[in-house]
């Protein structure tokens, strides 16, 4: 024999279903737009630093040509003013490639033979790519630039670990609201749940006693709080030290005037 569910129930699990839904939804969006900001503002960073190395690569920065075969070391390239810690530099021939990343102390550290095949398979087409060079590095975006007439090419990237690390917080955050929010229905749903069983083991007219008790207690509660909630610590933030306990204290008065009368209407219904 098949149960079927009834109205109620099915109208909880379809609003409880359309708002987690909403949610994942909201949440998804959220940290992959920010994900691609982010990375649009480090590959427009990249291309900067790209643009700014690629003088010295060909030898411009001090007014003179290209030098085929002799390019400047990526300790040279990494020297140049502007180039931050962690960025990636280097340069691609057929003789020998080399690449370092410049680290605390403005010391060149030289890619190791396994990241230095990572950057060597990305294309080189002057585009932003991304390159796991492995625990010690992490994840790059890697600019690596067509080759020129004598067909060497250099190499810049920059690291992701900034942009990583700040759609992780934000990933933990959406998690935390939706957890909060899965709280709030949860909260709803038992209420939904138990009211029932509280009204067959209880009564109706108990049950209507102690909610029309709990509505005036909830009404009750707002008007003591005579905005307090809103406004309170806001006042309280922006006055003097001196003057909070004063403040506190008048908040209690006022609220405590209230509050009486409030009893006594209470107590006569």
């Amino acid at each position: 024999m098949t149960h079927r569910l009834t109205l109620r129930r099915r109208l909880v699990l379809g609003i409880v279903a359309l708002l987690a839904a909403v949610t994942v939804v909201i949440g998804v969006v959220s940290v992959l737009a920010l994900q691609g900001f982010l990375v649009a503002r480090l590959d427009t960073q990249l291309l900067a630093a790209t643009s700014r190395s690629q003088d010295a690569f060909d030898g411009r920065d001090e007014g003179q040509p290209g030098f085929p075969g002799n390019r400047p070391p990526p300790a040279a390239l990494l020297n140049l003013p502007g180039q931050r810690t962690g960025t990636l530099a280097g340069t691609i021939s057929g003789g020998a490639s080399q690449a370092a990343v410049l680290g605390d102390g403005a010391t060149a550290e030289s890619l190791d033979t396994a990241q230095l095949a990572v950057i060597l398979a990305l294309p080189a087409d002057g585009m932003p790519h991304n390159a796991d060079l492995g625990e010690g590095l992490g994840t790059y975006r890697v600019v690596v630039q067509e080759p020129s007439n004598d067909g060497d090419s250099l190499v810049i990237g920059l690291s992701l670990a900034d942009v990583q690390a700040t759609v992780l917080q934000l990933s933990a955050l959406v998690a935390g609201i939706g957890l909060f929010g899965v709280s709030v229905l949860l909260n709803g749903i038992i209420s939904l749940i138990t009211i029932p069983i509280v009204i067959a083991v209880a009564g109706a007219d108990p049950w209507a006693s102690m909610a029309t008790g709990q509505s005036i207690g909830n009404s009750i509660g707002v008007l003591v709080a005579f905005g307090w909630a809103l406004t309170g610590p806001a006042s309280i933030a922006m006055a003097s030290v001196e003057r909070r306990p004063g403040m506190f204290l008048d908040s209690l008065f006022s609220r405590g005037a209230i509050l009486l009368p409030l009893i006594l209407v209470q107590a006569l219904v």
